[in-house]
């Protein structure tokens, strides 16, 4: 008899949640950084964001979460990295979800990244307003 290996979720986002290539919070500075929560899934969730000459040189983040939120979280992460801080602006939750087949009772996990998105908005504006 043959075994069957089961999983809940799509290949790529088993991929990113197996195997998360953004895992960790970058070290160099400066860096920009936000955290969510919810209760209710006891979830948690930090990013940071380390810049550079107008650009975003890593993303990273950490988490207690359900598989479905650390692949949205490491999916948004490749899709910041080493592009424009505006790059956060464009960052398509929706599209994320749709690559990564959430059913819609799993796309809760967009309302924390829609919460973090906004902190590190908040965060980066502070940053860009802060004299030099």
């Amino acid at each position: 008899m043959s075994s069957v290996t089961l999983r809940p979720y799509g290949e790529l986002t088993w991929q990113h949640f197996s195997l998360p290539r953004h895992a960790g919070l970058p070290q160099d500075e400066p860096l920009l950084h936000a955290a969510a929560s919810t209760p209710a899934a006891d979830a948690q969730v930090e990013v940071g964001v380390s810049i550079r000459a107008g650009e975003t040189e890593q993303a990273g983040f950490v988490a207690h979460a359900a598989p479905e939120v650390i692949a949205a979280l490491d999916l948004f992460c490749e899709r910041i990295t080493e592009r424009s801080l505006r790059a956060m602006d464009a960052a398509d939750l929706q599209q994320i979800a749709a690559e990564l087949n959430l059913p819609p009772e799993k796309r809760y996990g967009l309302l924390l990244l829609q919460d973090l998105l906004a902190a590190l908005q908040s965060d980066l504006n502070s940053h860009l307003a802060a004299p030099t």
